[in-house]
């Protein structure tokens, strides 16, 4: 394998040296956390008014966004706090449990 540069998300390319075919890694959590998602500007904002606990409806209005977005947008935060969850929460709490 050759390098071949970065590609528009970050990610170091890759070119085959027998068949000439170029691929590239998806980038690892420190290098975009927002990989693969089409409107990740939202996100942050999206995170606020989730946090606020502002409807559904008045959050797609101020996103400019559709439902299914939303929703997406939705699960893609749930999946990164469980991730969260396991990788720092889960290990301390199951080891305090433990003691007692």
């Amino acid at each position: 394998m050759l390098k071949q540069g970065k590609s528009s998300t970050g990610t170091q390319r890759w070119q085959c040296k027998t068949c000439k075919k170029k691929t590239t890694l998806t980038p690892n959590r420190k290098q975009s956390i927002t990989y693969n998602q089409k409107r990740s500007d939202v996100l942050h904002m999206f995170t606020k008014l989730l946090l606020s606990r502002t409807p559904i409806t008045r959050t797609c209005e101020i996103l400019e966004v559709g439902r299914e977005t939303y929703y997406g947008k939705l699960e893609f935060i749930y999946r990164r706090c469980m991730e969260f969850w396991e990788r720092h929460e889960d290990k301390p709490l199951n080891s305090w449990v433990l003691l007692f």
